[in-house]
């Protein structure tokens, strides 16, 4: 797979150095980034509808807004949301990035409730090479 170079050492030691790991940031971290995003546009390229990693605004039938929701994962069944997400964690699966969000509270819908509305930026974490534990996490 080819991918695009989104971001240098010297760029995501920057957008880190508030999560406690832009010091140990190596290029290892860099490369597993910018493989990352160039396989979510990928995945969003191949799918019409909102799909798993994409922002959605939820709204309830009682009025309850929810403007940053997640799509965590889904199928032509169904759509699982995260209505108030934390940051999720992307990763490497055989076949498109997985997710694992944490947050709340979670909902399951039909995948032809959900429209397009446009292009937004958001952040996801992955674990660098220096594994899970507390600063190992990266933007």
């Amino acid at each position: 797979m080819k991918y695009a170079n989104f971001y240098d050492l010297e760029s995501l030691t920057r957008l880190n150095r508030h999560e406690g790991c832009a010091c140990s940031i190596k290029e290892c971290d860099v490369e597993k980034v910018n493989r990352l995003v160039s396989r979510m546009r990928e995945d969003r390229e191949r799918a019409s509808l909102p799909t798993a990693g994409d922002v959605v605004t939820y709204i309830t039938r009682g009025g309850d807004y929810y403007p940053q929701a997640h799509i965590e994962r889904g199928d032509d069944r169904e759509v699982h949301i995260c209505l108030l997400p934390h940051t999720p964690f992307c990763h490497e699966n055989e076949k498109c990035t997985g997710y694992n969000t944490e947050g709340g509270p979670w909902v399951i819908i039909s995948p032809e409730l959900l429209l397009p509305n446009g292009i937004r930026g958001k952040q996801f974490r992955m674990w660098g090479h220096t594994g899970r534990h507390r600063n190992g996490a990266v933007l």
